[in-house]
Order: structure tokens, then sequence, then C-alpha cells
């Protein structure tokens, strides 16, 4: 199984960038990210 995996918890890093807390597994690799989703809108 592949996936990226996004929690529901965000913050502000130090240099005040919205940053989502992720995760990446590919089998039974799991390793922690930080994705910044300032640069991304919804509106289409």
């Amino acid at each position: 199984m592949f996936g990226i995996f996004t929690e529901n918890k965000s913050f502000k890093s130090e240099i005040n960038e919205t940053v989502l807390l992720a995760s990446i597994t590919k089998g039974e690799f799991k390793e922690g990210m930080q994705i910044p989703v300032d640069y991304w809108s919804i509106k289409q």
C-alpha cells in the first residue's frame, strides 16, 4: 500500500506559514512530513 495521509492538525511554522502534519506510507515504511499549505487555495 502507498499513500500520503494527512492528520487533522496544522500549526504556524517559525516563518509564519501554515503547515499540515502528514505521513507517507509504502508497505511497512512510514515517515512523518510537514506540508506547507499557504501556497494553495480551493478557489476554482
